[in-house]
């Protein structure tokens, strides 16, 4: 048996999640994504908070809550798009899993010998 080394463990840890299923990725992620949104959007509400208590006490605080209110909105746009863009992934991957596979529809092409098949271009080419 092979050793694994750390990179091949730690590029692994993702499988034992979703086990290699990219439904079961996407949802993951989607999720991932929602928490990650969550976050930065508390961190911007503490900020501003921030800002509100310390606006008469202490200016330069104040402005630098502000300032990274404003990090923090900049950040939210961005994990808005990401999580946007997920969802779409999602329902296309859900949707592409729920169809069936698609019937041929000439089956009569693949019993063809390849000397048909080069007769019918051959009388494609006279008309």
């Amino acid at each position: 048996m092979k050793a694994k080394t750390p990179m091949e463990v730690f590029f692994n840890l993702g499988n034992k999640a979703t086990k290699g299923d990219p439904v079961r990725t996407a949802d993951f992620n989607y999720y991932m994504l929602w928490l990650m949104f969550l976050a930065f959007f508390s961190i911007l509400l503490t900020n501003i908070f921030t800002f509100f208590n310390l606006i008469g006490e202490d200016l330069w605080n104040a402005l630098r809550a502000l300032g990274w209110a404003g990090v923090m909105c900049a950040i939210l746009w961005f994990q808005y798009n990401a999580l946007k863009a997920q969802r779409e992934a999602r329902k296309q991957l859900r949707q592409l899993r729920d169809t069936k596979p698609v019937q041929t529809q000439n089956p009569k092409l693949e019993e063809d010998s390849v000397e048909d098949m080069l007769k019918q271009f051959k009388t494609e080419e006279k008309v």
